[in-house]
């Protein structure tokens, strides 16, 4: 029997958010989910952004 409130992933997908991330949910019934949470890097001094990363982006 399942217990909870069942506001663990909304809470965490607005905290997310809140950080300028998203959340991705890939899965099937009964086999599991996969999550996928993207998070902007930081911004450091004298650069124009974030660093790409090729190898996250081709997950999306």
């Amino acid at each position: 029997m399942a217990t909870g409130t069942s506001l663990g992933l909304p809470v965490c997908k607005q905290m997310i958010e809140e950080h300028g991330g998203t959340v991705h949910v890939m899965g099937q019934p009964g086999e599991g989910s996969c999550f996928i949470v993207r998070l902007p890097l930081p911004h450091t001094r004298g650069s124009d952004g974030p660093a790409p990363l090729p190898h996250l982006d081709a997950l999306a």
